[in-house]
């Protein structure tokens, strides 16, 4: 097997990025080596892959829900399991779990043939002047097995839109 180490300073693909559990329930998301294995055709053929269909959503605090779409391709002949939860940010702009939207934090099954499933997160309306805020969820395995894998996309960032002053009705 043959390691190759990511140039100091560079962030490694999504698709070598590692989601670990930390205290609290967040995960944290930490590189990993990028590896190169060699396959056959017949095992990449065997290959699950679950990934958010979409890298960013938007959504209206009045909404209430923000809906989010998990995809599964590859190969769909077998029960596949992921979890998901909000990573842990600091600073300005970023929503807070309980405050801004409700706990995000759950696992996915996906049963054999199906090949899409949705996250409803609650929004909260906190009737309050304020910048838009945004989040990330990430998914992870819930179980390690050869053939499963997090597609392209396996965090998410979701924009809350403060929509203060629009005139719905009109």
């Amino acid at each position: 097997m043959e390691e190759t180490t990511p140039t100091p300073g560079t962030t490694p693909p999504s698709d070598t990025t590692a989601v670990k559990k930390k205290a609290g329930g967040f995960f944290k998301l930490n590189p990993v080596m990028n590896k190169k294995v060699k396959q056959t055709e017949a095992n990449d053929s065997l290959k699950t892959y679950v990934s958010f269909r979409k890298q960013k959503v938007q959504v209206y605090e009045h909404l209430g829900m923000v809906t989010i779409k998990v995809i599964r391709t590859g190969y769909l002949n077998r029960k596949t399991t992921v979890k998901y939860a909000p990573v842990e940010e600091e600073g300005h702009g970023h929503a807070l779990d309980n405050v801004h939207y409700s706990a995000a934090y759950g696992t996915i099954t996906f049963s054999k043939g199906e090949s899409e499933k949705e996250i409803n997160v609650g929004i909260f309306d906190r009737q309050r002047e304020e910048a838009a805020r945004s989040f990330q969820l990430a998914l992870a395995l819930e179980l390690f097995h050869p053939h499963v894998e997090l597609g392209p996309i396996s965090t998410l960032r979701v924009k809350i839109m403060v929509d203060k002053g629009i005139d719905y009705f009109g």
